[in-house]
C-alpha cells in the first residue's frame, strides 16, 4: 500500500478556520464527498466522532490522526488540514493541535486504517518532521515532506 497514492491534493486544506475539533472534522467531510470518496458526509462525520469518543486521536507536537472505518466510505482516503489557530484536542503531550491527518477507510478493508496510521505515526516520531509539517505553507511543501518521509 502506497500512502502517497491515497493523498489527493483536493483533500488538503492549509487554511481551516474552525475553532473546535468537531467543526474541523465536519468540514473535512465535505471535500471527501466532493471527490466521491464518501457517500454521506454527515454519516461519515458521525462515525469519526464515535471513534473519537472512544479514545482521542490526538497525537503529539500539535498533530492529530483521527480515523474511521465506515459504511459511508467508498474508497480509502487521507484528508489533511492545517488550522489557522491551534485548537484544543486531547493529545498525548497535552499540546493543542494545528495539523490533522484524517484517515477514512471502507468497512470491507479490515486493518487498512491501522497500517496507514502506523506509517503516519512512524513519520511523526521525528520532532523535526512534525515542525516541518506544521510550518508548511503550501500544499506542495506539505506533500514534498510527506513523500520524502513515507516511502
Amino acid at each position: 500500500m502506497n500512502i502517497n497514492e491515497l493523498i489527493d491534493e483536493r483533500l488538503i486544506d492549509l487554511h481551516v478556520k474552525g475553532k473546535t475539533k468537531e467543526a474541523i472534522l465536519k468540514s473535512l467531510c465535505i471535500p471527501l464527498l466532493n471527490v466521491d470518496a464518501i457517500s454521506d458526509a454527515d454519516g461519515c462525520y458521525q462515525d469519526i466522532m464515535k471513534r473519537e469518543s472512544e479514545v482521542s486521536t490526538g497525537f503529539i507536537k500539535g498533530i492529530a490522526i483521527p480515523h474511521t472505518q465506515s459504511k459511508h466510505v467508498k474508497r480509502t482516503s487521507i484528508s489533511i488540514a492545517k488550522c489557522e489557530e491551534k485548537i484544543f484536542w486531547e493529545t498525548l503531550d497535552d499540546e493543542p493541535v494545528q495539523l490533522i491527518f484524517l484517515i477514512c477507510v471502507p468497512l470491507h478493508e479490515s486493518g487498512t486504517h491501522l497500517k496507514i496510521l502506523a506509517k503516519i505515526a512512524e513519520m511523526l516520531t521525528e520532532e523535526e518532521i512534525c515542525v516541518e509539517l506544521t510550518q508548511a505553507n503550501t500544499t506542495e511543501e506539505l506533500l514534498t515532506i510527506i513523500r520524502r518521509e513515507i516511502q
